[in-house]
């Protein structure tokens, strides 16, 4: 992972964060993907939807049939989540995500 990521990242989890308390979380996105020229638009519950400026054109982008699939990527705001892949012990369980930000 590259420095530039990794201070993004870093700074993204130091954000606090609770169920129904991702206002935090939300102005950090909101920044960086204004500051990237990314186009996103927040639904009324809330939810970040990155690639759309618009609800309009999220249902246009939905609505289409492509030989490609349409991938969709969702993330809770309100706690990090890691992958688990490997119980190492009854109540340990391997993330290499969390390794590879100590590397």
């Amino acid at each position: 992972m590259n420095a530039r990521r990794y201070a993004m990242l870093t700074s993204l989890l130091k954000q606090p964060t609770a169920p129904f308390r991702e206002e935090h979380v939300v102005n950090f996105v909101r920044t960086t993907l204004e500051a990237a020229g990314i186009p996103f638009f927040i639904d009324p519950a809330g939810n970040v939807v990155v690639g759309c400026d618009s609800r309009a054109r999220y249902l246009q982008l939905v609505r289409r049939q492509e030989q490609e699939p349409l991938r969709v990527f969702i993330a809770h705001m309100d706690h990090p989540g890691f992958h688990g892949v490997k119980w190492s012990a009854p109540h340990r369980l391997g993330a290499p995500f969390v390794k590879s930000l100590a590397a």
